[in-house]
């Protein structure tokens, strides 16, 4: 769950950071990240296997979220 919260945290504030720049994509994975995540904290007490594999994609779409913005800000402005 560390893993995913500090990729989800991550991705937020280099995507907050760098909002003129950041597309919708970016946008779109970072807000599926932030609802497994929730959802995974919810179904930590009840089912651990269900908020395992929620904390897996959330970790995974942030990380797609990061690496999409990324691409977003080097495009930005003509350059790269």
């Amino acid at each position: 769950t560390l893993a995913a919260t500090s990729s989800v945290g991550a991705a937020a504030d280099y995507i907050t950071t760098n909002r003129g720049a950041v597309g919708s994509q970016a946008r779109t994975r970072l807000a599926e990240a932030q609802r497994r995540l929730e959802k995974a904290t919810g179904l930590a007490g009840t089912d651990a296997q269900a908020a395992l594999a929620e904390v897996q994609q959330a970790d995974a779409l942030a990380r797609q979220a990061q690496q999409l913005a990324e691409q977003d800000v080097r495009g930005y402005g003509g350059g790269g």
